[in-house]
């Protein structure tokens, strides 16, 4: 029974601390209760490494003190034999052979030098004491003193996982302290110094690493609240003047994301609020977001090619993410003109635009301007003939371009907009329903306002609306020409922006049919 005890204690204490951390068993205890079973374990280990101990030092005497017999008894022997040895004849050898048998032959007889002069009982209750301890996980930890040496290294490595993402670093880190202890508990004072220099020099990296780990560790802590998991962390603690191979924009911390077939690195973004960020991506093959109101801080034409959004709206950011870009790039040439056009849908009102028409270009900048679109248009038209070709081929592609970057028009809000202009009311309202129609209410008494005849309003808006496949119904009414054109170019701009605009949270396409 008192062996049992000894047995499955410490198991049934070990079994109850299990459950009460890792098995909901705080619901059915209280705290108090599991420092109580700790203690108990505690004192059961304490009590069989002190018995242990003792019975230990009891037989280690009793081998002591049979020695001192052992060697009295094989002193007296010698002397006993001494007189009959000293009337053998013969070399060396012979009276050594001849005086170890008669020594042997007088321990027999006069002595129990080869009895068993051990505690057959001490001898078992070591054994049962040791089986004792193995059945409850003793050998698994070392003596008692280097149990407390490897509590204090467990709690260190748990701080050092907590505040470093150096697993490799903690863990030798842990081990090294580990050995400087017993090291020097053990007096190997050659090898200690070694082990507490490198637990030193690591303690000291980890230490810099905990800085920013410990502040990582937050918001990775709330990042991970919402889902947001990271799959790395890598920090670089270099300097400008180091010209560090790992610096920002070099990708020295990330070769493992390059030429490697599992990750899709033309479709991935870099995320920053710098133009480094951005030339980071376009060095790794990727694409950028930049965290600022625009992209004026790149100066550089690669570096706006590779930022496919500018904002410092981290909802545009998630939407972009969710719902994928909205760019599109058409060409259109024929006998009269060569159109290209690229569309960026959740751009920033970037334009660059040249038809060759002064007054053209100006209208086509409001669509871009109002409706925070970046638009690209390039247009080489006959315009030795007049102006009618590249208007209304430039109104086709710009309108096929609105049709692609649409795409399957989930989550847009499809209608649109109406406004003021000084003495002129501007209303465009459009609806990308997949339909073309226009209703054309703006009347004009000029021939040409600029280089742009008046009559191709109503053709430019024809072309548009029947290529981007949309309902639009513009009506302007004032007396200044100027005012009343800009004003319909600004207001199908605001409309554009309003209809295109798009709600994740409702990433349905916007029609009673399911598809548009």
């Amino acid at each position: 029974m008192q062996k049992f005890i000894r047995i499955a204690l410490p198991w049934v204490c070990i079994a109850v601390m299990v459950w009460y951390l890792f098995f909901d068993g705080n619901n059915y205890l209280d705290w108090k209760w599991l420092v109580g079973v700790a203690g108990i374990g505690a004192v059961c280990y304490i009590g069989l490494y002190v018995k242990l101990h003792k019975l230990q030092k009891q037989l280690q005497k009793q081998k002591e003190e049979h020695l001192c017999q052992l060697k009295k008894q094989a002193k007296q022997a010698e002397e006993a034999v001494a007189p009959e040895l000293e009337k053998v004849k013969g070399n060396w050898l012979k009276k050594e052979m001849i005086k170890r048998r008669m020594v042997k032959e007088y321990l027999e007889k006069n002595t129990d030098y080869y009895a068993n002069a051990y505690d057959n009982n001490a001898i078992s209750k070591v054994q049962d004491w040791i089986s004792s301890l193995w059945w409850s996980l003793y050998w698994l930890c070392l003596p008692f003193a280097s149990i407390i040496i490897w509590v204090i290294v467990a709690i260190l490595m748990a701080l050092l996982f907590y505040w470093s993402f150096s697993t490799e670093m903690a863990i030798c880190c842990a081990f090294s302290v580990a050995a400087s202890i017993i090291l020097v508990w053990r007096r190997y004072y050659v090898l200690a110094p070694i082990a507490i220099g490198l637990a030193v020099i690591l303690l000291y990296g980890l230490l810099n690493a905990g800085l920013d780990g410990v502040e990582m560790r937050a918001y990775n802590m709330v990042l991970e609240n919402e889902g947001i998991i990271f799959d790395d962390v890598q920090i670089d603690r270099s300097f400008p003047e180091d010209n560090a191979p790992t610096r920002k924009p070099r990708t020295g911390m990330l070769t493992r994301y390059i030429d490697n077939d599992a990750y899709d690195l033309e479709n991935s973004f870099v995320i920053g609020d710098r133009a480094t960020d951005v030339e980071l991506a376009y060095n790794l093959g990727c694409k950028a977001i930049l965290l600022q109101k625009d992209d004026s801080i790149l100066k550089d034409k690669k570096l706006q090619d590779t930022c496919v959004l500018a904002t410092a709206d981290w909802d545009k950011v998630a939407e972009f993410l969710f719902a994928g870009e909205r760019i599109a790039e058409v060409r259109r040439t024929t006998k009269e003109t060569d159109i290209y056009i690229r569309l960026n849908l959740d751009g920033s009102g970037r334009c660059k635009i040249n038809t060759g028409l002064g007054f053209f270009d100006h209208m086509l900048e409001q669509i871009g301007k109002h409706g925070g679109l970046d638009l690209t248009i390039q247009v080489k038209g006959d315009l030795e003939v007049d102006e009618h070709h590249t208007i209304e081929d430039t109104a086709i592609a710009l309108g096929e371009c609105l049709y692609q970057a649409l795409g399957n028009k989930r989550g847009i809000e499809r209608y649109g907009y109406c406004l003021p202009m000084d003495d002129c009311l501007c209303q465009v309202t459009l609806d990308f329903g997949g339909r073309a129609w226009l209703v054309w209410d703006a009347e004009f008494k000029r021939e040409k306002i600029g280089e742009m005849p008046t009559e191709m309003f109503l053709h430019f808006f024809k072309s548009l609306s029947d290529a981007a496949r949309m309902n639009l119904n513009i009506k302007a009414e004032g007396q200044n020409e100027h005012h009343k054109i800009e004003g319909i170019f600004k207001a199908l701009a605001r409309s554009i922006k309003m209809a295109v605009k798009r709600d994740i949270y409702h990433y349905e396409v916007p029609s009673s049919k399911g598809c548009i």
